[in-house]
């Protein structure tokens, strides 16, 4: 409608005519959808930039994830690329697993959810952020045998610099979200013959022995693994433990010149992380 000055106005409907007109807007309304990265079924990578809070929250573990808390990681790595790995059918797993540890009695810390890490290829990380994190895939047999469970690290630091030792080229560092559930300290083992096999009562394994920045990095790798398995409802182990959720990728570049980062690198306070979603206090609970 048009006034006398020329403007123009908008009519509203009458009340006699709402009704038609809500109907006919909640049938044309289509709820906008996030726009996700073309990926393999379900899974798709969401970008992280700076200004988000998950952002902050992956900075902020990655720097309380460090078993040298006096030497920042990213003094001779930038992490250039930060992703959210989103996957259904593995998200749906862990709730599940989640569920099925609480009707064992598992209870209190022992459910709680925390941080570990692993270094991986780029080829690797889209097999590992499709199909999940499976047995047998590593070498290592300090604290069981990789057919029957998989092994992550707690420290970061000690993730990078063990990969660091085959080529100093971009990394892939994937942060897992873990329920460790009831943990069992372990001798690590340094041969086949003498480690031990999973048991039903337990859902992790780690190292009797504690861990210091000054120790050598082989003793660090040993202090810094988790072993973590799961068994099916007919206790057999499950070739993927459920209870290891891919939850960001972040790209981590090696720079040659380390002092120009350090100075503009600010840490991210502890603030930054997001009260009550992960522990990163490895203090839990554990048996002998």
């Amino acid at each position: 409608m048009e006034t006398r000055s020329g403007r123009k106005t908008m009519e509203l409907p009458s009340q006699n005519s709402s009704h038609s007109t809500t109907s006919s807007s909640l049938k044309n309304f289509t709820i906008p959808r996030k726009k996700r990265e073309a990926g393999k079924g379900s899974i798709f990578f969401e970008p992280c930039p700076k200004e988000n809070r998950e952002f902050s929250c992956i900075q902020s573990t990655l720097s309380e994830s460090r078993l040298d808390m006096g030497k920042e990681v990213f003094l001779s790595w930038q992490s250039q690329d930060v992703r959210l790995v989103h996957n259904e059918k593995l998200l749906r797993e862990f709730s599940d697993k989640r569920s099925e540890m609480r009707s064992k009695g598992r209870h209190g810390r022992e459910m709680e959810e925390r941080f570990c890490f692993l270094v991986t290829s780029e080829q690797a990380k889209a097999s590992i952020c499709q199909n999940g994190l499976k047995t047998e895939s590593t070498a290592q047999h300090s604290l069981g045998n990789p057919s029957h469970g998989v092994y992550l690290y707690r420290h970061v630091d000690v993730a990078l610099r063990n990969a660091m030792r085959n080529s100093a080229t971009p990394k892939n560092i994937i942060i897992f979200k873990v329920i460790l559930g009831k943990v069992k300290k372990l001798q690590c083992s340094l041969g086949k013959s003498s480690i031990q096999d999973p048991t039903i009562q337990f859902d992790s394994y780690v190292s009797k022995d504690t861990v210091d920045p000054k120790d050598p990095l082989s003793q660090q790798i040993l202090g810094s693994s988790v072993f973590i398995f799961d068994y099916n409802e007919n206790q057999e182990l499950l070739p993927r433990p459920r209870q290891c959720l891919p939850y960001a990728v972040v790209l981590a570049v090696p720079i040659s010149n380390t002092s120009s980062l350090a100075t503009s690198y600010t840490p991210v306070p502890s603030s930054g992380m997001t009260p009550g979603i992960v522990c990163l206090n490895w203090s839990c609970p554990t048996h002998e």
